[in-house]
């Protein structure tokens, strides 16, 4: 194999793996995660996407209270056609939108916006708008 060959190999492996890296900490891909683990009830894994800042605000027990209520069966009906849709991120790369959509058959709406804080290079939920 020519190393011409070799290095072209080297280097899309290279890119390849980057892409995978950087795709799995996209916001669009964090607010499908979170959605997920929403409609699966898996509340504690939900909330470990849930910004600090947010979490700090909350405290533990109510986030908890909050996300299992929002799991529960009645609420669900809203959520469990739901996915993450497009996403912005802001001009200083701390925070981002993520449009959330559903679909149902061959409608489609959006439901409202998910938004999302850079907390140690990674992407976290920001739910400081559930704060009263």
């Amino acid at each position: 194999m020519s190393k011409r060959i070799q290095w072209l190999r080297i280097v899309l492996f290279g890119a390849l793996a980057f892409v995978a890296a950087c795709g799995s900490n996209a916001p669009e891909h964090v607010a499908q995660q979170f959605i997920t683990h929403l409609q699966k009830r898996e509340i504690s894994s939900a909330m470990e996407l849930v910004s600090k800042e947010s979490r700090s605000a909350l405290g533990d027990a109510k986030l908890r209270s909050n996300l299992a209520q929002a799991s529960e069966a009645s609420e669900m009906r809203y959520f469990s056609h739901a996915s993450a849709g497009d996403s912005a991120v802001s001009s200083d790369g701390r925070s981002a939108t993520v449009k959330l959509i559903s679909k149902d058959g061959d409608r489609e709406w959006k439901m409202g916006d998910a938004h999302l804080l850079k907390e140690g290079g990674d992407w976290k939920i920001d739910l400081s708008d559930m704060v009263q």
